[in-house]
């Protein structure tokens, strides 16, 4: 089983000797930690679990445009920057206090048509849900 947190932590340190202040694709990260054998070819085609910790680390900012940086090397500001331009965040032209608000970059509509489609609930596997305070069969 790969050892996550171990591919993490080398990736960060892969990343603070490397790049310091540049940014960086994962792809490239990945060519060097293989390239030191820090994880083998069979792990590198495995890595959506690292991906997904890599997000989750707050070492790591995702910049756009597949490029990564470090964050202790960035200005708070531009991590704000960063951060907001995942979710699609502007700033209101109307708003006094400056607060963002978030726009959706396409909107979903759900009509009674899209509804119809939805098939019906398999009653039997929803038998013994507790429903408003009571099991089915019970009062």
């Amino acid at each position: 089983m790969i050892s996550y947190l171990k591919i993490l932590e080398s990736a960060y340190s892969t990343a603070k000797n490397k790049y310091k202040a540049k940014k960086f694709s994962l792809e490239d990260l990945v060519s060097d930690l293989a390239s030191a054998n820090l994880i083998d070819a069979e792990q590198t085609k495995k890595l959506g679990m690292f991906y997904n910790e890599i997000l989750k680390d707050a070492r790591f900012i995702y910049c756009g445009n597949k490029q990564w940086c470090l964050r202790e090397y960035l200005k708070l500001s531009e991590v704000n920057s960063y951060k907001n331009s995942l979710f699609d965040i502007v700033e209101n032209a109307g708003d006094m206090d400056g607060d963002a608000s978030l726009e959706p970059s396409a909107s979903v509509l759900i009509d009674d048509a899209d509804l119809d489609n939805v098939d019906a609930v398999d009653e039997s596997a929803t038998a013994g849900v507790v429903s408003q305070g009571t099991v089915d069969g019970e009062e």
